[in-house]
């Protein structure tokens, strides 16, 4: 492009060859699109940029229509390229509504399709005389109603209307048509839907031979997929074998675990009980007998971890799920009716977090669907992979512990063993918390250790547990940081343990953990070495560490007893409350952006 003068015109002139003008845009147009139908890649960059380099230069002449219509057609492009890898059996179906002659009719049909509706034709008689503000609204009834077409004016002549995004449909979609007649002329409709029918997804094409060879899943229906969990007729299509599912995972030796997972978990679960101090952790959480269930949600996990499982229609409210598990598959179900609301449950969070969870009994009433969802919320589902199970029950005797964290790491041979975590009843039970004192809910720590004392009298918070005889003002941060409920506190909690799961594993992965780090000791002041023999940090000593050197004390006063509590509560806090984080710790915030956002348990 020339650099605009700031002499006059008179003094420069400018004679352009229309021809080598037509020359050049050959050679751009020529050379300048490249289009990969694998990813649908049109690159106009160099077109546009020719036509804002000539526009200016030939008078009369305005590209700026040509340039939006470069644009148009990549983000066409981008729309058809959402459709691409999809197959399946083309049909039409056809439906006719006689209409009559009122100002208004509303029908409706059954699809009775498992797939992709990609457009839709549509015709009327009595063309000589239709009116030309007769119009009609389309909607697919398919668990919502979706609105494909508002205020399409009939014309007198069939037309036909793509859909660049293909709208998924299930068996049970209806199609809902409300025409407004406002001729009042007698006519019969037709409209002929274009359908993508997917081939059914079949339920043993995900599971893996006893040679180790699977099938890679990448898209299917949620109810052929979950039939395996109900079917026990081996001459159903459906019935997956399941001596056939190789549930080999632990690698054994010193330890006398055995290979398969269940029974692998089981024997890891009683030994550790056999081992504890209070004789009864644990005992809730062993599994027995087994079930093919049990084989089946492992399953589960397997192809969502290894397969790429994508259920394409799963539906992600959990009571719509729990709805829709009640209702047999011919009425638009996952007919899942035989199983209890627990298993159904399982199932749910299990494709949720992409890990086996399972609920016991002294939390199946806690665990309600509010809970669910802040779960959902809150959780990373990615790093949740560094979890191998997560069981919803009560194993430990002491009441006041909320949720427990185990990872045995690279030690001894159990070296493909990640971390299991358990949630108590206690973490579900809102009365167990006063959310209004949590550090990283409500936060009131960062204020205390800047400039709270040591203090008597009634408006403290007690430490003794941590600190014996020493008490600290409460003196809370801005509001616009405080959030959350009882509620909330359980995923803290959860949040919590996961931080210990992932500071494991980074250890197990890359030689040391995240808490043992010399970066992450230098943020808080806390010396080198073990972390067990190290001293915690005094908030006393803070004050007087961020004044003088900078350092950022612990998110809370749990933090400050250990490196790698003090890590967990960062963790939790990055996680549910990030803006706080960021504000009031930004050399924390900046080590968990480092280290933890883009960590993957799997390799």
């Amino acid at each position: 492009m020339m650099a605009q003068q700031n002499t006059p015109p008179s003094v420069a002139s400018y004679v352009l060859n229309f021809d080598e003008l037509a020359n050049k845009l050959v050679d751009y147009l020529k050379n300048g699109i490249s289009v990969n139908l694998n990813g649908i890649t049109v690159d106009t960059k160099t077109m546009e940029q020719l036509l804002n380099e000539i526009k200016g230069e030939i008078q009369g002449i305005d590209y700026k229509d040509l340039i939006s219509a470069l644009n148009t057609l990549g983000a066409k492009l981008d729309a058809f390229g959402a459709n691409l890898g999809i197959s399946g059996t083309e049909k039409i179906l056809g439906f006719a509504y006689d209409m009559g002659a009122v100002a208004e009719g509303t029908t409706e049909f059954e699809l009775d399709t498992e797939g992709f509706l990609t457009g839709i034709t549509f015709f009327q008689t009595n063309s000589s005389i239709y009116g030309l503000k007769d119009n009609f609204d389309l909607y697919i009834e398919d668990g919502t109603e979706i609105q494909v077409c508002k205020s399409v004016y009939a014309k007198g002549f069939g037309e036909h209307k793509y859909l660049n995004v293909y709208q998924k449909i299930s068996k049970s979609a209806k199609v809902k048509m409300v025409y407004h007649n406002n001729s009042k002329n007698n006519k019969v409709l037709w409209f002929d839907f274009h359908v993508l029918d997917l081939p059914a997804v079949n339920a043993s094409d995900s599971v893996s031979s006893n040679s180790g060879v699977s099938t890679t899943i990448t898209t299917g229906t949620t109810a052929t997929y979950l039939r395996r969990f109900v079917v026990t007729d081996t001459t159903d299509s459906s019935y997956v074998d399941p001596t056939t599912i190789d549930t080999s995972y632990w690698t054994m030796a010193a330890e006398h675990i055995t290979n398969d997972f269940w029974e692998g978990r089981n024997i890891l679960l009683q030994d550790l009980q056999s081992s504890s101090s209070d004789g009864i952790t644990y005992t809730n959480s062993v599994i027995t007998p087994i079930k093919n269930y049990h084989k089946y949600l492992y399953q589960m996990q397997k192809d969502i971890r290894s397969n790429g499982l994508i259920l394409t229609d799963w539906n992600t409210d959990y009571n719509t799920f729990m709805t829709l598990c009640g209702k047999d598959i011919v009425s638009g179900g996952y007919g899942l009716q035989s199983l209890t609301s627990v298993e159904k449950t399982q199932i749910y969070l299990t494709y949720t977090f992409q890990t086996i969870t399972l609920i016991f009994p002294s939390c199946q009433s806690l665990l309600t669907a509010d809970y669910i969802n802040q779960f959902k919320t809150y959780l990373p589902i990615d790093r949740l992979r560094v979890l191998e199970w997560i069981d919803f029950s009560d194993v430990n005797a002491d009441k006041s512990v909320g949720a427990f964290d185990l990872d045995l790491g690279n030690t001894g041979d159990l070296n493909t063993f990640r971390t299991y975590m358990n949630v108590e009843p206690s973490a579900l039970d809102p009365s167990t918390f006063t959310p209004s004192d949590d550090e990283v809910l409500n936060p009131c720590f960062f204020k205390l250790y800047t400039d709270g004392q040591p203090v008597t009298g009634d408006s403290v918070i007690g430490v003794d547990g941590f600190f014996p005889g020493l008490k600290w003002e409460t003196k809370n941060v801005d509001s616009a940081y405080c959030m959350g409920n009882a509620k909330t506190m359980a995923v803290r909690v959860f949040l919590h343990e996961l931080g210990h799961g992932i500071d494991f594993q980074y250890g197990t992965l890359n030689g040391t953990k995240l808490s043992d780090m010399n970066t992450w000791r230098d943020i808080g002041g806390w010396e080198h070495g073990d972390s067990q023999t190290i001293p915690k940090l005094k908030p006393t000593k803070w004050a007087k560490d961020c004044a003088e050197s900078d350092k950022e004390p612990p998110i809370s006063l749990y933090g400050a007893t250990l490196a790698y509590e003090d890590f967990a509560e960062t963790h939790s806090c990055y996680c549910i409350n990030p803006n706080y984080l960021k504000a009031f710790y930004p050399k924390r915030y900046t080590f968990m952006e480092t280290y933890v956002k883009g960590f993957k348990p799997y390799k």
